[in-house]
């Protein structure tokens, strides 16, 4: 435990030389805070949103004083400052809280409802004070008048959290460790959700938090790019993973040059997905797929014919509207091109036949017909 012991800086009396500005001067007495000194030929001190100037003379006296973080100033009933002390701090770790004490050091101290406490850019109840952190206590008069937070494990030390989301309470959001309260007109941005609470664990996100610690805003962060394997198609979007992504508007597909449409993307190929603002997937580009060659040209063994489709190593290539037959000047298929046949065709931009050879030497060809 630290404590400071109660000494004066300097006990006089101002006679208006220091006086409180925008000030309802109902209260009076001694009052404490921040002291904060602003340029070089006068010093500002707030406390309790109220603005104390001083002028030079003072302001030069204040500015020798070496650690002088908190101040004690005496207000008399008409508003004027008519004393300035340093006041009683002791520091050390938060072992209990009640309603109306806080034990730090192994000591109790008496508190009020007046008693205001902060952590970094918050402002907190006394109920909100977490034991095992620490803290810094400003006594007056044998309570605690304010208590500074030097650590408090339910809060981060900025008002913006920014992590994945790993859990979900009724009305608590966890990020980056801290499960924070959700204020009840929190506004969520970045995905289209009617509630908060509908966020999947695993989401990126940014929070902002008000001066209580409350999330008033959730901006979901999506990733610009994703890549896994298909695992479940539909007409409005693909499973990476265990991931579902819905389609933009307009959605380009590519693989080893060809143009693809979404119904072309089969189950259990390897992609990567780019996304929207939205989280929409608006670009794919495959890095294998089962239903068309890596190459435009392809060599082997017909295994199926039908008026639409050739089955060619495995795969069934569907036809372009128009396309070259090469072999007994033929057009139709069924009656020219049969299973067993050798053939080399050449596929178009968006993986169709555009061109079909029936290689010399293939069964129909040695039979003469």
């Amino acid at each position: 435990m630290r404590t400071k012991a109660l000494h004066w800086i300097m006990p006089i009396a101002l006679s208006g030389g220091l006086l409180l500005t925008g000030a309802d001067f109902s209260a009076h007495g001694w009052v404490g805070g921040k002291f904060q000194t602003m340029g070089k030929d006068h010093a500002r001190i707030r406390l309790d949103g109220r603005v104390y100037v001083v002028p030079k003379a003072l302001a030069q006296v204040l500015a020798k004083v070496k650690g002088l973080a908190h101040i004690m100033l005496k207000i008399d009933k008409d508003g004027h400052v008519i004393a300035i002390r340093r006041p009683n701090l002791v520091s050390g770790s938060v072992s209990a809280v009640s309603a109306t004490s806080i034990t730090v050091g192994g000591t109790t101290y008496s508190t009020t409802p007046q008693t205001a406490v902060r952590y970094g850019p918050f402002s907190l109840n006394l109920s909100a004070i977490p034991v095992g952190s620490t803290a810094t206590l400003q006594l007056h008069d044998g309570t605690v008048a304010r208590i500074f937070l030097k650590t408090d494990a339910n809060l981060p030390p900025e008002r913006e959290v920014q992590g994945t989301i790993t859990a979900l309470g009724t009305n608590t959001i966890t990020v980056d460790g801290y499960a924070l309260t959700v204020a009840s007109s929190v506004v969520v941005r970045g995905d289209a959700v009617t509630s908060w609470s509908q966020l999947p664990t695993g989401t990126q996100v940014s929070l902002n938090l008000n001066a209580s610690g409350q999330v008033t805003v959730i901006r979901v962060k999506h990733p610009t790019h994703v890549s896994g394997t298909v695992s479940a198609i539909s007409p409005t979007g693909l499973t990476i993973g265990s991931t579902t992504y819905a389609y933009a508007t307009s959605v380009r597909v590519r693989y080893h040059g060809y143009v693809l449409t979404t119904s072309d993307i089969p189950v259990g190929s390897t992609l990567v997905a780019h996304l929207n603002a939205s989280g929409q997937i608006d670009a794919v580009l495959l890095k294998s797929d089962s239903g068309l060659p890596a190459s435009h040209h392809l060599t082997g063994t017909i295994s199926a014919v039908s008026p639409s489709t050739i089955s060619l190593n495995g795969y069934s290539l569907t036809l372009a509207s128009q396309f070259e037959l090469e072999f007994k000047d033929a057009t139709s298929l069924t009656t020219s091109v049969a299973p067993g046949e050798q053939a080399r065709v050449s596929l178009n931009s968006h993986g169709q036949i555009q061109a079909l050879e029936i290689l010399m030497g293939s069964a129909t060809a040695n039979s003469g017909s």
